[in-house]
């Protein structure tokens, strides 16, 4: 097995999607300290939502949980992702690195500039991010699709959130982030900006298309 696809003919591939919320809670209460995740399940309803149903991820979470409260382990990851680690070394910080060691220098930087991103968005809001004439983004997203590093369906892409929150940490180590949070709002500006101006004249289309960009237009103010 490999999260790479192969290039042989007779590879047979088969997509293994992250698992959905039950599954993901199920194997959690399953490798972890049941009672402790009961007795607070809004903290574990967090917790599921930062693991993104990455198996790696919840079962080095499950080992935490032998050590933090549900709302610790919470905390902790969102001041930084390497707080999911094995005794052994293993760590889903080292496995994204792993992966990231693999990558081009073009490649690595559309995975930054993916990682910018709090949700799902389109090829060219990516391009504004990237910033970068001679790299093919195309065939760089290709290949991390392939890596299974980034996630494509109906034009969106979008990076699960312990491997978006592992690869802002890589890509700030690599200082590769530089100028990528401005642009990355100067895209959230442009694709709400025609919304706004039917908002004013209570254009109905232009209401609910801005309702479902608050999220990154709350983001982009507080950045």
């Amino acid at each position: 097995t490999s999260r790479r696809r192969g290039a042989l003919a007779v590879d047979t591939l088969i997509n293994v999607p992250p698992l959905d919320a039950d599954a993901a809670r199920s194997l959690l209460l399953a490798l972890g300290p049941t009672s402790l995740m009961i007795s607070d399940e809004r903290s574990c309803f967090r917790l599921l939502d930062q693991l993104g149903g990455v198996p790696l991820a919840l079962v080095l979470a499950a080992g935490r949980l032998r050590i933090l409260s549900v709302a610790e382990l919470s905390e902790r990851l969102d001041r930084s992702p390497r707080v999911l680690a094995h005794a052994d070394g293993s760590s889903l910080h080292s496995a994204l690195l792993s992966s990231w060691d693999t990558l081009s220098s073009s490649d690595r930087r559309v995975l930054a500039a993916s990682a910018v991103f709090p949700d799902s968005f389109t090829l060219p809001e990516l391009e504004v991010v990237v910033n970068s004439p001679e790299i093919d983004a195309i065939s760089a997203l290709d290949r991390l699709v392939d890596a299974s590093l980034v996630l494509a369906d109906s034009g969106r892409l979008t990076l699960l959130r312990p491997v978006r929150e592992g690869i802002r940490a890589v890509a700030t180590e690599a200082q590769l982030d530089d100028g990528m949070i401005p642009r990355w709002i100067e895209a959230v500006v442009a694709r709400a900006e025609p919304d706004f101006l039917g908002f004013f004249r209570w254009e109905q289309d232009s209401i609910v298309a801005l309702a479902g960009q608050a999220d990154d237009i709350r983001l982009a103010a507080r950045r």
